[in-house]
């Protein structure tokens, strides 16, 4: 299961918010001199101490902290594991995404076709509490996050051609025209999320979330434009993809839209890959997030395999603000921590498993 998929069900409080973030920058990894540039990210960017360190290399051991957050609805962890698989593998793993973030966690997910098309979105479903809820969203007062242009086609179709299988269409037919629309236009053309009052610009909060990779600007500057801008590239060491998912989250399960970029590099004469899943859309909770996978090579023999990996991520959510931010706060960090960690756990045996069932390498 994917270090991204954190999102599993949760009681009270806990429904408000399960994701993650971290801060890195530019000298953390490309100008580094130490000999181990991956315990330098985890010790200067995470936190993590010698007794860290002793859990993340044992045997069976992960390493899993929250971190400090820096805006109110922000709430920040980040894990690290070590997996007996190569580079190679892992991404070939990651590009079937609805195989690696398969769990009890996603009810359904769907990766789209190259170039995406519209009946990519075929098996995407609402539940029929947000189904029914459609028809009466109105700007500052809907059930789900929808732009205030999406409201009105909705609630047109609702009353010309009624609800169920009709509005569920005008779902998927709203979600096509948004993704083309910012498939065209990139990262500008980001929702506004109109079931606040204001209105929220996801593109606003998605480049606050950007501008704190500031070391993907300096050092892997190719992915960082592609993140800020959504312009595709044609190059043999960046591969990119979108899926669709709906997940359990809270009481809600939560459909989204996630831009996926893969970057392969060397760094200090190690290979090193770097995945960015930047999250365009979500009907609940997310305001913005970007998810940032960073995977380094310890072994080059495929017989013994060794590879290290870290996960941030950096949320914004409407969950953790207001009166009882505080007391959510502290009872959704214990929870996040203790998934962090379970979910590393389970994507090293599960890559661990395949890979040695794959047989001579």
């Amino acid at each position: 299961q994917s270090p991204c998929n954190l999102r599993e069900p949760m009681r009270a409080h806990a429904s408000l918010t399960l994701f993650t973030l971290a801060l890195l920058t530019p000298s953390l990894i490309l100008g580094s001199s130490s000999s181990e540039p991956f315990h330098d990210l985890l010790a200067q960017r995470a936190g993590a101490n010698s007794d860290d360190f002793t859990r993340y290399a044992r045997p069976g051991g992960v390493f899993a902290k929250i971190l400090p957050h820096i805006r109110d609805g922000e709430l920040g962890a980040v894990g690290a594991v070590r997996i007996p698989v190569t580079i190679d593998f892992f991404l070939e793993q990651f590009r079937d995404i609805e195989r690696f973030k398969k769990g009890p966690a996603v009810s359904a997910i769907g990766k789209f076709s190259s170039p995406p098309r519209e009946q990519d979105l075929a098996r995407l479903t609402l539940g029929t509490k947000d189904l029914s809820g459609l028809a009466a969203c109105e700007p500052g007062k809907c059930g789900l996050k929808l732009s205030i242009a999406m409201m009105s086609r909705l609630r047109s179709t609702a009353k010309t051609r009624g609800g169920g299988s009709e509005l569920a269409n005008q779902f998927r037919a709203v979600l096509w025209d948004y993704l083309s629309t910012y498939l065209a236009q990139g990262t500008g053309a980001m929702i506004s999320y109109g079931d606040s009052a204001p209105p929220v610009s996801a593109s606003e909060r998605f480049l606050e979330v950007l501008g704190e990779f500031g070391w993907v600007q300096q050092d892997a500057p190719r992915l960082f434009q592609l993140l800020k801008d959504a312009k595709s590239v044609t190059s043999p060491d960046i591969y990119e993809f979108l899926y669709w998912s709906k997940e359990s989250f809270g009481l809600k399960p939560v459909v989204s839209l996630t831009h996926v970029v893969v970057l392969r590099t060397t760094m200090l004469g190690q290979p090193w890959a770097i995945i960015g899943s930047k999250q365009i859309y979500a009907d609940h909770y997310f305001e913005a997030s970007l998810g940032l996978t960073v995977i380094t090579g310890e072994s080059a023999n495929a017989s013994v395999p060794g590879i290290s990996v870290a996960y941030f991520n950096r949320s914004q959510t409407d969950g953790l603000r207001g009166w009882f931010a505080s007391l959510e706060r502290s009872i959704v960090e214990r929870r996040v921590r203790s998934w962090m960690a379970k979910n590393l756990l389970k994507m090293r045996s599960n890559l661990g498993a395949a890979y040695r069932d794959r047989g001579p390498h």
